[in-house]
């Protein structure tokens, strides 16, 4: 498995596992952040991130697409999910070499 393919994997899963959590805060059940899987993390590892000015604009983005895939309807999630995850995905690939420039500048 490529790390593209890995990366968007990963991403699915977490798109998955914010659904699920995000389904259980509508009806009462509270995780406080309990069960976070810290799946950006080893995103940001994979994608070799480290400029702290950067991290902070890949996690927004990051969560503004977890948010996305929280608000899609169940009967649609399936097959938005790898639309959803690819589409992350390339956005902080995008990120990343603007960091790169930047260092680099």
């Amino acid at each position: 498995m490529k790390n593209k393919d890995l990366i968007i994997q990963l991403i699915k899963q977490d798109l998955k596992h914010q659904k699920l959590i995000s389904g259980l805060a509508q009806v009462g059940l509270e995780d406080n952040s309990f069960y976070e899987l810290e799946i950006l993390t080893i995103v940001q590892k994979l994608m070799d991130i480290k400029s702290d000015e950067l991290s902070d604009t890949f996690t927004d983005v990051y969560y503004s697409f977890m948010r996305e895939g929280c608000i899609v309807e169940i009967a649609e999630f399936e097959e938005k999910l790898p639309v959803i995850a690819t589409q992350c995905y390339e956005m902080l690939k995008s990120l990343g070499k603007i960091g790169e420039r930047v260092a680099v500048g």
